[in-house]
């Protein structure tokens, strides 16, 4: 055999192992692709499993807690970051889009209804400024009327994972003025994941199962339903909070300087709720013809818009009463 052939076998040897090779890392990226489309699929088709590994799920319309010991701010913040990750924040928005049934980059019409129902977080610094001036007006305006309250309601509407409901019922209140903490939401997705997170705050010892144990201090519920069909907890709320930054407002009131949120809120909440209690709204603010008076606005940080406008309105009276 001469040198030639010797050569180009050698080279045909190469070939051949190049191409095997090639073959066998095509077929490894479509083996990869194929099961990366599968599992793609899976989650889309069960979002929360995505997001909670364990698959959990609650089907109760309505869940509660105890709080074992109230925390301070620092503290409360602490708990707040190892259930709710500010790495997983782009998670979050995510299951919310998926709850509002929303495509990433989708644009929505100023009067689009899904803009009640748009999932954000509130910066709870800026929620502590707000409510520490709301109880402080919900006291001056019910001195003559509440003087034996023994505890605070608070009621968030649109509580989306339930994270505002677990950091104020973990940082507010006293043994002597327990708060009991509420959220309404409308979302199944969002408030079976609301669940599941409070499961983990169990776990890291900042909330326990109701006993009679763990009776007397702060409380955490969680409600499936709309605001309009929870009439139970906004009833008995004295202080009301809703992140209505991207709400439908249509008017805009000279005499305030602020936009005014539609009837189904401002009526709705005027018809519902207890006189005296007071609501806070963001970005927007309740219709005085339904029975609210404005007592304060409150500029704060929230970076997901730059600055937000708190404003606190009580009820004067209320629109069966008119």
């Amino acid at each position: 055999m001469s040198r030639m052939e010797i050569n180009s076998r050698g080279v045909m040897s190469r070939v051949m192992v190049v191409i095997s090779l090639y073959l066998l890392l095509s077929t490894f990226h479509v083996c990869h692709f194929l099961v990366a489309s599968l599992v793609s699929r899976a989650q889309s088709k069960f979002p929360l499993r995505r997001y909670h590994p364990s698959g959990l799920s609650r089907k109760s319309a309505t869940s509660s807690w105890n709080v074992p010991s109230r925390l301070d701010h620092t503290d409360a913040q602490a708990v707040l970051e190892a259930v709710f990750p500010s790495r997983q924040y782009g998670d979050r928005i995510a299951l919310g889009r998926q709850a509002q049934d929303v495509s990433g980059g989708a644009a929505f019409a100023a009067d689009d209804p899904r803009l009640s129902m748009t999932y954000a977080e509130f910066p709870l610094p800026s929620l502590d400024s707000l409510l520490d001036a709301a109880l402080k007006q919900y006291d001056a305006w019910n001195k003559n009327d509440d003087v034996d309250r023994d505890s605070i309601r608070l009621v968030d509407v649109g509580s989306g994972m339930g994270r505002i409901v677990l950091y104020a019922a973990l940082s507010r209140g006293s043994s002597e003025c327990p708060w009991h903490v509420g959220g309404i939401e409308i979302s199944p997705k969002l408030h079976e994941s609301a669940v599941l997170l409070m499961e983990q705050a169990v776990q890291h010892g900042a909330l326990a199962a109701v006993t009679d144990d763990t009776a007397g201090g702060n409380t955490v519920l969680l409600h499936l339903g709309s605001a309009q069909d929870s009439a139970s907890l906004l009833s008995k709320a004295h202080i009301i909070f809703a992140y209505s930054t991207v709400f439908t407002a249509k008017t805009f009131s000279p005499e305030l300087s602020a936009l005014l949120l539609d009837a189904e809120w401002s009526e709705m909440l005027g018809r519902t709720c207890r006189q005296g209690s007071v609501v806070i709204t963001t970005d927007r603010a309740l219709d005085p013809k339904y029975g609210w008076k404005l007592l304060d606005r409150i500029n704060v940080t929230n970076p997901e818009v730059f600055e937000s406008t708190g404003f606190i309105h009580v009820l004067e009276r209320r629109q069966d009463e008119k």
